[in-house]
């Protein structure tokens, strides 16, 4: 039996920049999470971890993330790191793999310019695998693999797409491998990396091929099926995959329908409800408001931010029942309330389509101050 630790997409140096200043403390997080992720591997006594693919975020990563990443890898030594280049830490001609110096003894970097095999001889353990050279298509990844033939366990790794109809990547950083090719291959378990996801593929082969999804969650659309790194344990009849969290943060994204709420402190409690201080939380504000309605979301996320480890609020999916207003009934001729709706509408009426959900908001955020209106709907 031989145990194994499959991570991959750690996405080191990534920039985040639609997170602003939030997007320093992700990638401060995400090294945190690498060196937690190999601390794992050594307290479960793993004879070998496996990264198939974008390790980095880029094939010219900063220098400090290099020096971290090899001080990371030697801390575990002697357990075997296996490192493939992705899409986005691609074998490109200038790439870091390519100049990598004074590496440690047990990183083993997949970076010929064929298919390679790493046997490991006192645990009977072969890794096979093929470094990506493009960012799409080229030759597939597990083309030419074959059984080691003193090995007791085979594995391969690939940093790919899977073909299934509506499921798929990227179309600028995909390459694909299939059922027929894992299996054709003739391995154990094929540590896939790629789709951020961790989620097994293809039950019920010989084989077991499994994403691990990126150890730290990387956006919102991941959610809570990332954040993990995959235990693999290898006898001679079974595979048995663990997922163990590993990940920091909880990335949620929740609409809420201001239209079903009374009250501004209605919406204000659904989101508190929401707080969590690992939460990264994207609210996505929808429905239709009162021309009157006083929202003020800046206001709101003064409030509640401290809350959250980051809030997001979007307003894109609200739209204004202006039918339902009368701004005489609100605002007598000759007030001030009066004029402005007057000014206001003139310019809304002129707007473009890029300017006009501006001039919308002002006219009811301006009719919500000067009519002094609490609620929400």
């Amino acid at each position: 039996m031989i145990r194994i630790l499959h991570t991959a997409d750690v996405h080191i140096g990534r920039p985040f920049r639609f997170l602003r200043e939030f997007g320093r403390t992700v990638r401060a997080q995400i090294r945190e999470t690498f060196a937690r992720v190999l601390a794992l591997a050594r307290d479960r006594r793993a004879d070998a971890v496996l990264v198939p693919g974008d390790l980095f975020d880029t094939h010219q990563p900063d220098v400090s993330d290099v020096r971290f990443v090899l001080d990371q890898v030697r801390r575990i030594h002697p357990i075997p790191v296996c490192v493939l280049p992705g899409t986005h830490d691609l074998l490109a001609p200038d790439s870091v793999y390519r100049t990598l110096r004074d590496r440690p003894e047990n990183l083993h970097l997949f970076d010929g310019e064929d298919a390679q095999t790493v046997f490991f001889q006192d645990i009977g353990l072969a890794v096979h695998a093929r470094g990506n050279r493009s960012k799409r298509g080229g030759v597939p990844p597990l083309e030419g693999i074959r059984p080691h033939p003193q090995a007791r366990h085979n594995v391969a790794m690939a940093h790919a797409s899977i073909p299934l109809g509506h499921l798929t990547g990227d179309p600028d950083h995909d390459c694909f491998v299939s059922e027929a090719e894992i299996r054709a291959a003739g391995v154990q378990y094929c540590a896939l990396g790629h789709w951020h996801k961790a989620a097994e593929y293809f039950p019920g082969n010989p084989f077991c091929a499994w994403y691990c999804g990126s150890p730290e969650t990387l956006q919102f659309e991941d959610g809570e099926a990332s954040g993990y790194a995959l235990e693999v344990v290898l006898d001679e009849a079974r595979v048995e995959v663990t997922p163990h969290r590993v990940g920091r943060f909880r990335w949620r994204d929740v609409a809420l329908d201001v239209g079903s709420l009374g009250r501004l402190q209605d919406l204000r409690g659904e989101i508190e409800r929401l707080a969590d201080p690992e939460g990264v939380v994207r609210v996505a504000l929808q429905g239709a408001l009162a021309a009157s309605a006083a929202f003020d979301p800046s206001g709101l996320y003064d409030d509640l931010a401290g809350r959250f480890a980051h809030l997001i609020v979007t307003m894109d999916g609200l739209r204004t029942r202006w039918e339902e207003f009368d701004p005489e009934t609100v605002f007598p001729p000759g007030t001030i309330g009066a004029a402005f709706v007057s000014l206001a509408q003139e310019r809304l009426r002129g707007a473009g389509e890029a300017d006009r959900a501006l001039w919308e908001e002002v006219l009811r955020r301006g009719i919500a101050l000067l009519g002094k209106h609490e609620d929400v709907g």
